[in-house]
């Protein structure tokens, strides 16, 4: 996954703020040990497009910004990490026991998982991404721009799938929560029967009453459908 960016002086904590866009400040992260550009292993000429949009990394004079007033414009930059030993004591092997041991119930896991930033914790999920930093990684819209964002999101989906195993009946589809995002109005709560619209790049929507659980085998078929296959 290529390693560290090199080393940028002279930089300010980044705050996590309440909801993402506005405050007060529960924590706040300090500078890792990179912040600059790759230049080593297999992504050290990667380019990322998108963005910046809402990145928690700062360097002095700040990124390039997206040339587009929608933030949606073509913005090619070397790729840029700040890996943190901060954010990545929020990911130990202790810190995922805990979250499956002693949350039993969904909203409890997911939340703690997330971070529970008022209580000054950073949470597996969140640890993960800011691991890695930089420019996309530490962005909440661009994050999946760093070639790091697939497997850590699959360690997300083991910690998911290891957390229902214990109950598959009462927490394998379990749900808590809006299907919304931040700042959304007026959302309901999610569930299973809701249908999830991919946007221009997958036409059709995807029928989540037909998906299984995470941790069963998905199947893209034929008139492209995700469908759960029996297990």
């Amino acid at each position: 996954m290529s390693g560290d960016g090199e080393f940028v002086p002279g930089r300010n904590t980044s705050c996590f703020l309440w909801d993402g866009i506005a405050g007060p400040c529960w924590m706040h992260l300090e500078p890792g040990t990179g912040g600059g550009y790759v230049t080593s292993g297999p992504f050290k000429d990667f380019k990322t497009d998108l963005g910046p949009l809402q990145p928690m990394f700062q360097i002095p004079g700040g990124l390039p910004p997206n040339p587009s007033s929608d933030v949606l414009g073509y913005n090619p930059r070397c790729l840029r990490r700040d890996i943190s030993l901060q954010a990545a004591a929020a990911t130990s092997d202790a810190k995922v026991i805990r979250i499956i041991k002693y949350y039993t119930d969904i909203a409890s896991f997911q939340a703690e998982c997330q971070g529970a930033f008022a209580g000054g914790r950073m949470g597996v999920h969140t640890g993960g991404h800011y691991t890695i930093g930089g420019d996309s990684g530490s962005d909440f819209y661009t994050s999946p721009a760093d070639p790091s964002f697939s497997p850590h999101h699959g360690m997300i989906d083991r910690v998911w799938w290891t957390w229902q195993n214990p109950d598959l009946k009462t927490r394998g589809r379990a749900l808590a929560g809006r299907a919304g995002t931040i700042g959304d109005e007026n959302v309901k709560n999610a569930t299973l029967d809701d249908d999830i619209i991919m946007g221009p790049l997958f036409q059709q929507t995807i029928e989540t009453s037909l998906a299984k659980p995470i941790g069963t085998t998905q199947n893209l078929n034929g008139d492209r459908t995700l469908r759960g296959l029996d297990t």
